[in-house]
C-alpha cells in the first residue's frame, strides 16, 4: 500500500539521519564534505515533503558542522532548528550546545533567536538536559575533571532524545 511504501521512506530518511554520524565515528574523516551532503540530502527531502523531522536533521548537520569546528555554519543551523520546531527536547539539546559554546569556548553569537530562548530552563523534568548542564558548569568552574569533559563535547555528537 501507499502509506506503506511511505513510511518505508520515512525510516530510508532516518536511517541516512543517522548515516552521517555513524560514518563520522566509523571513517574519522578529516574533512567533512560527505558527512554534510548526506545530512543536506535528508533535510531537502525533509523539506520538501514539510516534515517536521527536518528539526532533527538540521540539529545533526549543525553537530557535524560543530565536530569540525564550523561554528558559523553550526550556528545557522541550530538558529533553523529552534525555528522550526516546537519540541522542548530538541530545544533543550540545542539551548545546551549553544550554552557550551559560548561559555566554554567562547564562541561569539549574535543570534537573538538562541540567546534569546536560553534562558528557557524548562529542564527540571528533563534528567539528560540536567547531566548536561551540570557538565557544563564543571567546565565553567575549571573543575579538575574540565579537559575530559570538554573532550567529551568536543569528539561527541550530542543526541537528540
Amino acid at each position: 500500500s501507499n502509506n506503506m511504501q511511505g513510511q518505508e521512506s520515512r525510516n530510508a530518511l532516518k536511517c541516512r539521519r543517522y548515516e552521517a554520524a555513524y560514518m563520522y565515528y566509523k571513517n574519522h574523516p578529516t574533512v567533512s564534505d560527505t558527512l554534510i551532503d548526506i545530512i543536506t540530502t535528508v533535510i531537502n527531502t525533509y523539506k520538501a515533503q514539510n516534515d517536521r523531522l527536518i528539526a532533527n536533521a538540521y540539529f545533526m548537520r549543525g553537530e557535524i558542522y560543530r565536530m569540525y569546528n564550523q561554528y558559523d555554519k553550526a550556528i545557522q543551523d541550530y538558529e533553523k532548528t529552534i525555528s522550526v520546531t516546537d519540541d522542548n527536547n530538541i530545544k533543550t539539546q540545542t539551548n545546551l550546545i549553544v550554552i557550551y559554546l559560548t561559555k566554554c569556548k567562547k564562541i561569539k553569537i549574535e543570534s537573538n533567536l538562541l540567546t534569546g530562548s536560553m534562558t528557557d530552563s524548562s529542564w527540571s523534568d528533563n534528567n539528560y538536559a540536567q547531566i548536561v548542564q551540570r557538565k557544563i558548569n564543571s567546565v565553567i568552574l575549571n573543575d579538575p575533571h574540565k579537559d575530559t569533559i570538554i573532550n567529551m563535547f568536543d569528539t561527541r555528537i550530542m543526541p537528540i532524545l
